[in-house]
């Protein structure tokens, strides 16, 4: 068989188990680097996502940031060619920008196409003519809208998994079983309020808990290095207490200075937010104050996606729209005027997490609601404000993420649990018990 028809097959098996990954707006936005997530396939980007991409790069938020470094990682690929076409990416495999002659032929035609079925008419037509050159044609997006319409036209879409933390859909903050020791063993742990942490629980992250139990007392610990401390219990404030052992769990982790960094979790009425606020309040307003400010802050995202638009006022009274929660809940602990009285003290701080970046918050207690809508690169942007002496509590409903193109494994709080389980200064706690009142019980529970 003659040399170069060998070198053909080979070049045909080679390119058999390649695949191409079409890569739309929402994937791009989602992570700027996941171009480099394929290892050796053949990535594509349509023309009309660089024109999007563009559009959005001037926006001061998360989206307009995410848009500027995938722009910025394009300018430096393609600095080493003036064409974007099968250009080699560093991690491996190739980069093609396909679609700008239908962009430009669609414009000039008069053709009024949404970006998205150019988008779809670009990879169906490589998946036409690819004649075998590739063992997969397919689209990934976050856009669930788009897989739908994907796979009505017969296209291939995966969602994309690379930024995915799979293990923390499992974690809740709490050993699943008690340990179990002998009376001598519980009575010295109750009265001293240490013991070596045994083998059995050498797994245990940092700052995890465990019930110990002795028949049916039970105590509550959690790991601190090697050892398991006592739960500080029977936390009071004016009359704000713990009304169970979630409650009781996040209140030791919001108490301990140590913790510079906690995430409480758990659906409508469980208490996140009053304990946070109540916590913050004993440590910063009381005589033995060791913060000098409560920040409360969380997303700019209206809930259905629906802007209320202009809010007139001066910024307390813009954000007292948006951060009403925080204002029932401390009218709740001191009364109707106590917000305002905090706020006139200089205690209580209101702030719109647009304007984050370039602040650094030292000595301050932080509270950061709907932590559930922030992307990795916002929840990034928030912890690395935080300065010397502060702490920053994560408040999160994973089921109701108004986010789009983000989910409870792929969201900023997904990453953050991720990367700090284990660490010293950072605990967790799911909270599941409605508190309340019974009609919000029942609804969680029928709705």
């Amino acid at each position: 068989m003659p040399v170069s028809l060998i070198a053909d097959e080979r070049q045909q098996s080679q390119s058999v188990s390649l695949k191409a990954y079409f890569l739309d707006t929402s994937t791009t936005i989602h992570d700027p680097e996941c171009l480099f997530r394929f290892q050796d396939n053949h990535v594509f980007i349509p023309f009309v996502v660089l024109h999007e991409l563009d559009g959005l790069r001037k926006s001061e938020n998360g989206r307009g940031i995410c848009a500027r470094q995938a722009i910025r990682l394009l300018e430096s690929i393609r600095e080493s060619s003036p064409r974007l076409h099968e250009r080699p990416l560093p991690e491996g495999g190739r980069l093609t920008v396909v679609g700008g002659e239908d962009s430009v032929a669609g414009a000039g035609a008069g053709r009024d196409l949404r970006n998205d079925e150019l988008i779809l008419g670009i990879v169906q037509r490589l998946a036409h003519v690819s004649n075998g050159r590739y063992a997969k044609v397919a689209l990934v997006t976050k856009d669930i809208g788009m897989r739908v319409n994907a796979a009505a036209m017969g296209i291939d879409t995966e969602n994309y998994e690379s930024d995915r933390r799979h293990e923390v859909a499992s974690y809740t903050g709490v050993m699943p079983e008690p340990l179990a020791v002998d009376g001598e063993a519980f009575e010295r742990f109750r009265d001293g309020g240490f013991m070596p942490l045994p083998d059995a629980l050498v797994d245990m992250a940092d700052n995890q808990f465990v019930l110990v139990r002795h028949g049916r007392p039970t105590l509550l610990a959690r790991r601190i290095g090697r050892d398991l401390r006592r739960s500080v219990e029977g936390f009071r404030y004016r009359d704000i207490r713990s009304r169970n052992l979630e409650q009781s769990m996040a209140l030791d982790l919001l108490c301990d200075r140590d913790v510079a960094l906690v995430a409480l979790l758990g659906p409508a009425g469980v208490g996140k937010t009053i304990l946070a606020l109540a916590a913050g309040l004993r440590q910063a307003v009381e005589r033995d104050a060791v913060y000098d400010h409560i920040i409360c802050m969380e997303p700019i995202i209206p809930v259905g996606g629906r802007d209320i638009g202009y809010l007139p006022g001066d910024k307390i009274d813009k954000l007292r729209t948006w951060l009403a929660p925080y204002f029932d809940n401390l009218a709740y602990i001191g009364g109707y005027g106590y917000p305002d009285q905090l706020i006139a003290e200089g205690v209580l701080e209101l702030e719109a997490m647009t304007f984050i970046r370039g602040r650094s918050i030292a000595n301050s207690w932080v509270i950061i609601d709907e932590a559930q809508n922030l992307s990795p690169k916002e929840i990034k942007t928030v912890l690395t404000r935080a300065g010397e002496g502060a702490k920053l509590i994560c408040l999160a409903d994973m089921s109701q993420i108004d986010t789009p193109y983000i989910d409870r494994e792929s969201s900023g709080m997904a990453h953050m649990m991720s990367a700090f389980r284990g660490q010293r200064l950072f605990g967790m706690v799911e909270l599941k018990k409605s508190e309340r009142s019974d009609l919000s019980t029942m609804a969680s529970q029928l709705l």
